[in-house]
């Protein structure tokens, strides 16, 4: 049986970052890499990753507008997204949580903190997807529930009108 490799869509305007961070993860993920905001999201939802490690200050489309974007759609609202930046401001920060993102990693990263980071985030992604899954499954059974009920209640109804009638008819017949 073979693994498959979790998918890590990389953002990134540097070809140096860009290649840095494939060198680091090839082992590990499936990597697939992309230039910009723009190019992220064509990506995203053309390859579904498992996770994205974006950057923030992009020429094009900055990486805030590409989660807000990435965020506004039910396909990739589960999706861990971690930004990457050389900004170290609490208020970049506050920007990207508030953008969508679920963590920040600072340039120059630290290989551990940041294999420590995409492993938490993809577990908690694939909890995520899997809470979904379920959330749609007891839905699908409400449904059918509700429907079976329904069936029910109209058969119980015909039933208790076949013994009105069945009942009737029996009065009308004793006298005669």
């Amino acid at each position: 049986m073979t693994d498959v490799k979790p998918r890590i869509l990389v953002v990134d305007d540097e070809q140096f970052n860009l290649d840095l961070l494939e060198q680091e993860l090839m082992d590990d993920y499936e990597v697939i890499r992309a230039r910009d905001g723009e190019e992220a999201i064509q990506k995203a939802d053309a390859r579904d990753p498992d996770l994205v490690l974006m950057d923030v200050r992009m020429r094009g489309m900055d990486g805030l507008e590409a989660v807000k974007r990435l965020r506004a759609t039910d396909r990739h609202i589960t999706t861990p997204i971690i930004m990457l930046t050389a900004q170290s401001g609490i208020d970049d920060e506050v920007r990207g949580f508030e953008a969508g993102a679920d963590d920040y990693i600072a340039k120059p990263f630290v290989s551990q903190d940041l294999h420590a980071r995409i492993r938490s985030s993809l577990r908690i992604g694939r909890l995520q997807k899997e809470l979904a899954r379920e959330r749609n499954d007891l839905k699908a059974a409400i449904e059918d529930l509700k429907t079976t009920e329904t069936q029910l209640v109209h058969s119980e109804k015909m039933a208790a009108l076949g013994k009105l009638v069945a009942g009737v008819a029996h009065e009308l017949n004793n006298p005669i």
